[in-house]
């Protein structure tokens, strides 16, 4: 019986120590970055509102930019493709392309993350389908075309422009104004009256 070469066996051996460390942590840090997001790479999920995009980079931020131009639809089907420490890459499966939502700093150091995601990325479709049925008329036009109007409710106003950043409107709920980012330099308030319906855009 022929022996394999003493150099091959050794060889092999050193390459399965350095690999099985390698391997085991990264499946650690990936873990580790799903309990932090509360998402798992690889599944699918679907988008509970409207996301706006940068159109040159395909970029999103958790600090939520009104960018004009490029916008995902709610309810569209995502597939979480990366999970990383500061951000994660989900790819819109109708159209095969790669988006890179990052982790404002902010957001993370609110503790705010997970909420933030959870509401950007729902499990079950018919949730986001059963909560757009609710809304007006006048909400629905305004989730249709991704914008506020003077009249719409929370609720739609969520759906149109997703939540406000959550390190400056906690509760957006409660709050009686919303404050939005169009770019890094200007903002959009938001004011609603008693009744929860917006009564000024500025």
């Amino acid at each position: 019986m022929r022996t394999q070469p003493l150099t091959s066996v050794v060889l092999f051996s050193f390459l399965l120590m350095f690999l099985c460390p390698v391997t085991l942590w990264a499946e650690g840090r990936i873990a580790e970055y799903e309990a932090a997001t509360g998402l798992s790479q690889g599944e699918h999920y679907y988008l509970g509102h409207n996301v706006r995009t940068d159109r040159t980079w395909n970029k999103v931020s958790t600090a939520n930019f009104l960018l004009p131009g490029a916008m995902l639809s709610w309810g569209t089907k995502v597939l979480i493709k990366k999970i990383d420490r500061n951000y994660l890459v989900f790819t819109v499966l109708e159209t095969k392309k790669d988006y890179r939502l990052v982790f404002h700093r902010r957001t993370i150091q609110a503790k705010k993350l997970k909420f933030h995601l959870s509401h950007v990325f729902v499990a079950d479709k018919a949730k986001v389908k059963a909560r757009h049925a609710v809304l007006s008329e006048l909400d629905k036009d305004g989730v249709y075309e991704g914008v506020a109007k003077v009249g719409m409710s929370r609720p739609g106003v969520l759906m149109a422009l997703g939540y406000p950043p959550e390190y400056v409107t906690p509760d957006p709920m409660k709050a009686r104004e919303w404050i939005y980012w169009l770019n890094r330099l200007q903002k959009q308030y938001i004011t609603f009256n008693r009744q929860g319906r917006v009564s000024l855009i500025r």
